[in-house]
């Protein structure tokens, strides 16, 4: 009798054994949590991006993480691994459309912008050169300009906003590694460096004689919000929702998420941003939207 109690005892704790490993992988799967999203590089469309990461998350049970660390520094983050998708703040180079995906989520301006309490109105491109170029050290070396220091401002290295910049003015940024025939045509030595438009709206809204470079968008956001910055117009031409829409503003740039060709979860959220909940993000901040139906959208409705 002691024996067949035995063998069933054994019979059911083999049988146990034998569940387990059919079992046990099962529950785990059911409680595994979903690896979150890590977004990182411009501040630039940053805002937008956490504003609608909630809806994301509840939509998709997808987290985002996200790092506003500069253009260039996402796409490094990006080939290294530590980042799926880098906000980069301006258009890809042939050679970087090869290697990543992109999807352009919205259009931004680079906007000039001065203290409020700033009598002048514009600059021609040729005046705008002089002033990061350094030959005009006072406001008063200009047509309306009071008699005031030119505090000039630009943007730290590896920011997709200077790279645009520079583009335009015709200028480089001082770098330990430029050849002489570079260093002939830097912009000005004692330029501010700002790491952010925020730290750059704050110092050119408390500073009279300060000027710097920064996104239309945010800068717009700052201004409403009681900044005392205002915008001054290029060749005339003022930064608005219709002239970045019409190309007359001449700093126009690309909004872009970039990521690795088969990363599918970074392409989910990229083209989630061409929905509806994503482009009201974008135009929330003062960007201009990429989807052709709200391109048209009147200029009264914007922010």
């Amino acid at each position: 009798m002691r024996n067949k109690h035995f063998r069933t005892i054994l019979f059911f704790l083999a049988f146990a054994l034998l569940c387990v490993p059919w079992n046990v992988p099962v529950a785990a799967q059911a409680y595994e949590p979903v690896k979150p999203l890590v977004i990182s590089g411009s501040t630039t469309p940053q805002p937008s991006i956490e504003a609608v990461a909630s809806l994301f998350t509840s939509e998709t049970g997808i987290h985002l993480y996200i790092f506003g660390e500069g253009s260039e520094t996402g796409l490094q983050n990006m080939r290294n691994g530590t980042t799926d998708v880098a906000m980069v703040s301006r258009p890809l180079s042939p050679e970087e459309h090869k290697e990543f995906a992109s999807v352009v989520i919205g259009y931004d301006a680079l906007a000039i912008i001065v203290n409020q309490r700033n009598p002048i109105e514009g600059l021609d491109f040729a005046t705008l050169q002089q002033i990061y170029a350094a030959p005009i050290q006072n406001w008063n070396e200009i047509p309306a300009g009071d008699d005031r220091q030119l505090i000039v401002i630009s943007k730290q290295l590896n920011r997709a906003t200077l790279r645009i910049f520079e583009e335009y003015i015709g200028l480089k940024s001082l770098r330990p590694d430029m050849s002489t025939a570079e260093a002939t045509t830097t912009i000005r030595a004692d330029a501010w460096l700002g790491d952010s438009n925020g730290n750059i709206t704050s110092w050119v809204g408390g500073i009279p004689g300060a000027i710097g470079y920064v996104s239309y968008g945010t800068a717009l956001m700052h201004q409403k919000a009681g900044m005392p910055i205002k915008f001054i117009a290029l060749d005339g031409v003022l930064p608005s929702f219709s002239a970045i829409s019409n190309g007359q503003y001449p700093m126009r740039r690309e909004l872009n998420l970039v990521y690795l060709p088969g990363n599918q979860r970074a392409d989910q959220f990229a083209h989630w941003m061409l929905g509806q909940s994503g482009q009201m993000a974008i135009t929330a901040e003062g960007f201009v939207s990429s989807v052709d139906t709200l391109l048209s959208a009147p200029e009264a409705n914007r922010p």
